[in-house]
């Protein structure tokens, strides 16, 4: 090999349409799964503070107690869920933003 052969530049990608739209897809995903886990903690709390309340005012219902308490489990599933799920799209907006920018 001469020292002078001529070796080509390899440019970096560029960040085409239909990349900028995966990562777009991917932002509002995690971005939406984010706001629903919020919701579900908010609609969580309320039904224990109803579940609270109810425990003040008749201590007397232990069962209704119950039942209100063991409503929060799918919620709770919920949260579970959608956070994971929008950790998830959160890494892979930033493992594709990094891919596509190198």
């Amino acid at each position: 090999m001469e020292m002078n052969e001529f070796i080509p530049y390899k440019s970096k990608p560029q960040l085409t349409k239909k990349r900028v739209w995966i990562l777009r897809i991917t932002l509002l995903t995690s971005i939406v799964l984010f706001l629903y886990s919020i919701l579900a903690v908010l609609w969580s709390v309320f039904v224990a503070i109803i579940a609270g309340t109810f425990f003040l005012t008749a201590v007397t219902r232990g069962q209704q107690i119950y039942d209100y308490a063991y409503e929060l489990i799918p919620y709770m599933n919920c949260i579970k869920a959608s956070a994971i799920a929008g950790c998830g799209c959160l890494v892979l907006f930033f493992i594709l933003k990094r891919k596509f920018k190198k």
